[in-house]
């Protein structure tokens, strides 16, 4: 079995046992940013995988969604944050710089923002006249951007704007046969996760650089577990960025068979 990890830590509090060969499984690992973890995915080279929430409805049929699994939030997620020299009731219109790592970020700070200019982010973010704004996701979104004066959680725009929870990535499988397989290896290697806390802690932060403090601040923040709430905010999600033409429509009816 391949299977795809991500490879900021916002998921590490389900993968560490698996990661770290606490959770044997027969197979091998592959870890990757999340628009890499799409492409191997829909390319047929990984069985069992987290993917961006938004290549799920952008591949209709080519998943089956494991049902319990997300990176998700509730309120302000840390790692999906837009930096901005000028309020950014101004930034539709203007150029917003973002990184080739997103997919789902980059649809929905389109979904919140209508009428701003996505271009890809070349080498180090940086803020000028011509590029006011740059979308950071992942480790690097924890940090700053000099210049910045006005920086957007995308979560916590998100809840503030629908007042449902908003989902980052799915787990799924490219093999339905593998699909009861791969919940178990999940299901374990999160049992694990929540039994080591301090271990995922520290390997957090060996990877970051980050204080486990910090980290642990950041963990409080995110969810795992996909349950009817997120689910709810997920379909939200998908009529939404149907409705602007960033994702085909109907996607929140491949939701309709997902157990919470």
């Amino acid at each position: 079995m391949r299977v795809g990890v991500l490879k900021s830590v916002n998921a590490l509090p389900v993968t560490l046992g698996l990661e770290c060969g606490a959770v044997p499984f027969p197979g091998e690992l592959l870890c990757g940013e999340p628009s890499w973890l799409n492409q191997q995915a829909r390319a047929g080279r990984l069985d069992l995988t987290a993917v961006s929430a938004a290549e799920v409805a952008a591949a209709p049929g080519a998943y089956r969604i494991l049902p319990g699994f997300c990176v998700g939030s509730r309120g302000p997620v840390q790692s999906v944050r837009l930096f901005s020299r000028i309020p950014l009731e101004e930034l539709p219109g203007h150029p917003v710089a973002i990184t080739s790592a997103s997919a789902t970020s980059r649809i929905l700070v389109q979904v919140l923002l209508p009428g701003i200019r996505p271009i890809p982010l070349l080498g180090e973010p940086s803020l000028d006249d011509r590029v006011p704004a740059v979308l950071l996701i992942g480790d690097r979104a924890l940090g700053e951007v000099t210049g910045a004066r006005h920086v957007a959680d995308l979560g916590e725009f998100w809840v503030r704007t629908t007042g449902l929870p908003m989902v980052f990535a799915l787990w799924v499988t490219t093999r339905a046969e593998l699909a009861s397989e791969g919940q178990d290896l999940l299901e374990r290697s999160r049992a694990w996760g929540q039994a080591h806390p301090s271990r995922v802690l520290q390997e957090a932060s060996r990877r970051t650089g980050l204080s486990c403090r910090r980290l642990e601040d950041y963990f409080s923040g995110l969810h795992h577990r996909l349950d009817a709430d997120s689910l709810a905010g997920l379909r939200e999600f998908y009529r939404r960025a149907g409705l602007l033409g960033l994702l085909p429509t109907g996607g929140e009816d491949l939701l309709g068979e997902v157990a919470a």
